[in-house]
């Protein structure tokens, strides 16, 4: 892959980032519209529960993202979305 295509998808992926926090400018963690797949039943911590929120929320937001399909079922271990 090329620098140039790396370039273009980092550029792809920060304004894909940039529709979403529009939608979401901030939330409360306990509020099922944030969380609408809910929580599994155990946390790890602040970044693991935001991670929770951008990636439930892309797969929510997906057709208004202009998406096509969102998956996030990633074993708990998974560093990233």
């Amino acid at each position: 892959m090329k620098i140039a295509d790396i370039e273009k998808d980092i550029a792809c992926l920060k304004d894909l980032y940039s529709r979403l926090i529009k939608i979401l400018p901030s939330f409360n963690i306990t509020d099922s519209k944030v969380l609408p797949y809910g929580l599994k039943p155990h946390t790890r911590s602040i970044s693991w529960l935001v991670e929770q929120v951008i990636t439930q929320q892309t797969k929510y937001n997906e057709v208004a993202l202009g998406l096509s399909e969102v998956d996030f079922d990633m074993p708990d271990t998974c560093l990233f979305a």
